[in-house]
């Protein structure tokens, strides 16, 4: 259900108490979503609401407002998801925990067509109550948030789609391992593949997979059910609903080996479909074709950062060189070109300083790929398909992030200091330790303006 003002009202942290998210009050008429929980007694309760399209969530006293059908929901920026789930994917697979469980962007996609068919669906009916293009579920979401740290820590809200595609990629992760610790011991297959995932997350067991897996010629001829309880008419049903229309003309499978056929072809689709999504939204995200180098050719590394107006920021405060100011100016001047104002310009800065201290030619440590103002990195990362040199140029490494940030509509819609560096880090940059970068980075931001 919806939820709509009947009076002006601000969103409370938690209910029953002072605290308020931080925005301006919202007038009557403001339609929110209702997540489902409430709390205290009727009349005199609270509900817990989302803002449509917005970061916004908290509480509402019920007296201030009353129950509407749902508001349409905000249509599923493609190429913003895409983009995070191939975020997500280097994420989770630079993490030395998660060898030989690798994370794949083209399957966390994969699992939005098999979902959603790749929209932002609403509530799924009961009994399940999935959201979203990745229909996640409360259960589902409170577990990536309690065990799939540090990445769960930098999402709060479960419909957002960028949450969806990590909380996605920890799914992968954790059926991977599942189903390596439930393969038999000292004989048998042992490699885990694409389909043996899928399997797991199809039918929330990875004993179930491993035991498809190691299905014979004789197991495949009988019922589903028969073969393994775990495989119910009604799961089976379940999942045929959801690839039926992946692999046109298909009918309910009547045995193992056919339930196989239809799970195979449905994941091949479906990821044939991710791999198209990702070269029409992420073209530069995709290996680079081989092209011989012309001996000849030459790149002339910038000397400086032209004639970028002063932009006043307090470098001295953070003990920014002399020569790598202009840079910061640069970036000022780049993003107050494209339309952002003061309190995202000065964002952008404080993360370059975190980044390279301003050094255009900075490198980063301990065999990190990472070049330039931003640190951008060649493998998996915004700098991928460029080389190291075109990365020292400031002017592409600022175009780089420019183009990333406009595909975040939390960085735009930011209109606090905070809350510009907060959705800089969390969507753009992606440090390590996403939560402590924000709150050092907000340090810097401050400084820069004091």
């Amino acid at each position: 259900m919806g939820f709509k003002l009947t009076s002006m009202s601000r969103v409370f942290v938690f209910p029953d108490k002072p605290d308020t998210v931080d925005t301006i009050p919202f007038f009557t008429g403001t339609e929110f979503f209702e997540t489902g929980e409430t709390f205290g007694t009727p009349p005199n309760d609270w509900v817990k609401v989302q803002l449509s399209d917005s970061a916004v969530q908290g509480w509402l006293k019920r007296s201030s407002g009353i129950e509407v059908p749902d508001p349409p929901r905000p249509s599923l920026d493609e190429e913003g998801f895409v983009r995070s789930a191939l975020l997500a994917e280097s994420s989770f697979n630079e993490d030395p925990g998660t060898s030989p469980n690798f994370v794949f962007a083209d399957y966390v996609l994969a699992l939005a067509f098999v979902e959603s068919g790749m929209t932002n669906a609403g509530p799924a009916p009961p009994p399940s109550d999935g959201i979203g293009p990745l229909q996640v579920t409360t259960a589902t979401w409170q577990e990536f948030k309690t065990k799939g740290k540090p990445f769960s820590d930098i999402f709060d809200l479960r419909d957002r789609p960028s949450a969806q595609a990590y909380c996605a990629a920890y799914r992968m992760r954790e059926d991977g391992r599942a189903i390596r610790a439930a393969l038999p011991q000292g004989g048998g297959q042992t490699t885990v593949t694409l389909l043996d995932v899928f399997h797991a997350y199809l039918t929330g067991s990875a004993a179930v997979a491993v035991a498809i897996k190691n299905a014979t010629a004789a197991d495949k001829a009988t019922a589903p059910d028969v073969f393994n309880a775990g495989l119910s008419r009604a799961l089976v049903i379940t999942i045929f609903d959801k690839l039926q229309k992946l692999v046109l003309g298909s009918t309910q499978p009547a045995n193992l080996g056919q339930l196989i056929e239809l799970t195979k072809a449905a994941l091949e689709a479906a990821l044939q479909k991710a791999f198209d999504l990702i070269k029409v939204n992420a073209p530069d995200q995709l290996p680079p074709a081989p092209k011989e180098k012309d001996p000849g050719d030459q790149i002339q590394l910038p000397q400086g950062p032209g004639n970028a107006p002063a932009s006043n920021l307090n470098y001295s405060a953070l003990r920014i060189p002399q020569k790598f100011r202009p840079f910061g100016d640069l970036i000022v001047a780049r993003f107050s070109d494209a339309g952002y104002g003061r309190n995202h310009q000065v964002a952008a800065v404080a993360n370059a300083i975190a980044e390279s201290n301003l050094n255009p030619q900075a490198v980063a440590g301990g065999g990190e790929q990472s070049f330039g103002l931003f640190q951008c990195n060649i493998h998996g990362g915004l700098g991928n398909g460029f080389t190291k040199d075109q990365l020292f140029d400031p002017d592409t490494n600022i175009a780089i992030i420019l183009r990333e940030a406009k595909r975040h509509k939390d960085f735009a819609d930011a209109t606090t200091l905070e809350a510009a560096v907060e959705a800089f880090v969390r969507d753009i940059e992606r440090p390590a330790n996403a939560p402590v970068q924000v709150a050092k980075r907000i340090t810097t931001a401050h400084k820069l303006i004091s």
